[in-house]
């Protein structure tokens, strides 16, 4: 991003859905680019650890569920609110389940594909994504936060 910055011909914010948007212009492109707010003013992460992007995404049926079973209690845990809901993991943050179990393999996959969403992991290693899906399932507990309560969250639990 360092090296796009310096190439950045215009910029605009939009109003979408409610949400600020921050696009640039760049020479290279003929449309609008669309940057993240807190990545733009916080630093761009340049790599992902690709291991943790197919551990998150191998959870989205997961995620899904647990918010149809609990569309009813869509409440934020922190304020209240029920605009803006995502899913929250209350007791263990994603960092340290994932860690945790991590630490518990032998064997951690090394090559992964891709999805729209990140990286997902290949057929060969379906072994560890059911194994890290399962593991999720029994030791995750998810809660509603709203967007905005979800950024502020420092890693503390809301109860």
């Amino acid at each position: 991003w360092k090296l796009k910055a310096d190439l950045i011909t215009d910029f605009r914010v939009i109003k979408k859905r409610d949400a600020l948007l921050l696009q640039i212009k760049l020479p290279t492109y003929t449309r609008w680019s669309i940057v993240s707010w807190r990545k733009s003013c916080s630093g761009f992460k340049i790599t992902v650890n690709p291991l943790l992007s197919a551990m998150r995404n191998s959870l989205h049926s997961q995620i899904k569920k647990w918010k149809k079973e609990n569309h009813k209690s869509r409440m934020c845990k922190a304020c209240l609110c029920n605009t803006k809901l995502q899913a929250d993991h209350a007791n263990i943050p994603f960092k340290e389940l994932s860690s945790d179990f991590i630490s518990k393999q032998s064997h951690l996959p090394s090559e992964f594909d891709y999805t729209k969403f990140g990286r997902k992991f290949k057929k060969s290693d379906d072994f560890f994504r059911r194994a890290w899906v399962m593991y999720h399932e029994q030791n995750a507990k998810l809660q509603w936060l709203c967007k905005p309560c979800n950024l502020k969250k420092s890693c503390k639990v809301v109860t």
